[in-house]
């Protein structure tokens, strides 16, 4: 996949994922539902932290964390 196809689809998939926390109340971000549970800001931040590896990865072909 090309860079500008690559950065399309990411800009696509974090358009979409805004669109659905959009009408969230900050307390429906940051509580948790059962004591053992993560938020749902937690989940948020965590996909948006993968993404930034996953597209790093491809774009430098780099192929874990530790290179």
């Amino acid at each position: 996949m090309r860079p500008a196809s690559l950065l399309r689809e990411y800009d696509r998939a974090r358009a979409y994922t805004d669109d659905l926390r959009q009408d969230l109340a900050p307390d429906e971000v940051t509580g948790r539902p059962y004591k053992n549970s993560s938020a749902i800001g937690w989940h948020l931040g965590h996909r948006a932290h993968v993404a930034h590896f996953v597209i790093r990865h491809i774009h430098t072909g780099r192929r874990g964390p530790a290179q």
